[in-house]
């Protein structure tokens, strides 16, 4: 039963990444330079991101309570956000609307946190599972907080080989 709740921890911990990686810190720098655009347009497309992990979150739970079966809404949140990801940071022909696409399909992959409260919920007594969900809530805000500083080193320690964007992506690829 341990086990079970450091895995859901670690999920937690895990989806909470590229909201502060991405959504919160690197993505209006990375889609700047990536997109060739401004400040204000980069911010808009990371404002989808955003909209995506309201609705992902919502949607998800949903979707899982449809199906019954969180561990597999996990494991398609977790796919989706690779993928997306992964186009991201590679696709070297992104434009605006793939790229708000590609966000969008992120910020609900993230939404899977939301999911991991339901999953501790099946495994600990109502007696515990306030001081559960807390600690799972703590292990996604350390997911972001490590991430922020690993992603900044990342890029700082691959600037000196790359220009700043290749540097953003290979950081970016931790998320």
């Amino acid at each position: 039963k341990q086990r079970r709740l450091l895995i859901i921890f670690f999920l937690g911990y895990c989806s909470w990444v590229p909201v502060s990686g991405f959504g919160a810190l690197w993505g209006v720098s990375f889609l700047q330079q990536t997109l060739h655009t401004n400040t204000i347009n980069a911010s808009h497309l990371c404002d989808i991101f955003w909209l995506g992990l309201g609705l992902g979150s919502i949607a998800i739970g949903v979707f899982s309570e449809y199906i019954k079966s969180h561990k597999l809404s996990m494991m398609l949140c977790f796919s989706l956000g690779l993928l997306s990801s992964l186009s991201l940071l590679f696709n070297n022909h992104l434009n605006f609307y793939i790229s708000a696409v590609c966000l969008f399909i992120l910020g609900c992959s993230a939404g899977a946190q939301a999911l991991s409260f339901s999953l501790l919920k099946t495994q600990v007594s109502p007696v515990f599972f306030s001081a559960m969900s807390g600690l799972n809530n703590m292990s996604a805000i350390i997911g972001g907080a490590c991430s922020q500083i690993i992603i900044g080193y990342l890029i700082h320690l691959f600037s000196h080989q790359h220009s700043s964007l290749v540097s953003i992506r290979h950081a970016l690829l931790f998320i």
